[in-house]
């Protein structure tokens, strides 16, 4: 296989569209999107806005890593798999921040399996997705049989909001008899003819 090799100089760019194979010799800020399957020979830096589009191939980083923004998993989790890598970081330092939204034990469904995305997972340090079951899990109760917040009298806030909705309806002027409250405002009278 043929690698491409790009010199840092701190590179701050890189489209969705990268060669497969490509090493980065130095640190990297991504500050727009980058393809994963990328290997990075030395330090990896996402910043806010900026996302990682995930591939089959992980982005492999030999330096730390820090994270922010988003990651685009639409590329990974085609065919069902117990662990998706998607950071292979082979530093000895813990991965820094995590991806927007997606804080350490997030479930994230890919076609017909729920993963946890964990930020030490493989050797410790990699960023990684787990199958725990069928995508359905997400919206099953974690016990069948235990009785709901309505069966134990508990509605939640909705009543309440409701309930402050209709008071705030009564006591504005105007919402519930907007004519009395357009007489009141020109003068008591009712002009006709117009």
């Amino acid at each position: 296989m043929r690698s491409l090799v790009l010199p840092a100089l701190a590179l701050t760019l890189v489209s969705a569209a990268a060669p497969p194979h490509t090493q980065v010799v130095g640190s990297l800020v991504n500050r727009t999107a980058l393809a994963g399957g990328l290997t990075v020979d030395g330090d990896y830096v996402q910043a806010g806005g900026a996302e990682l589009v995930a591939r089959e191939r992980p982005l492999t980083v030999s330096g730390r890593v820090r994270l922010a923004g988003g990651i685009d998993l639409s590329g990974v989790g085609r065919v069902p798999a117990d662990e998706i890598v998607l950071v292979d970081h082979g530093g000895r330092t813990a991965v820094e921040g995590t991806f927007a939204g997606l804080p350490e034990g997030t479930g994230v469904e890919l076609g017909s399996t729920l993963y946890r995305i964990s930020y030490r997972g493989g050797d410790g340090n990699d960023v990684t997705l787990t199958a725990t079951g069928p995508a359905s899990a997400l919206d099953e109760p974690a016990d069948r049989n235990a009785p709901s917040a309505a069966d134990n009298g508990e509605f939640g806030w909705w009543p309440y909001v409701l309930l402050l909705g209709t008071l705030g309806a009564l006591l504005t002027p105007g919402t519930l008899w907007p004519r009395a409250h357009d007489e009141v405002r020109r003068g008591g009278r009712r002009r006709r003819g117009r």
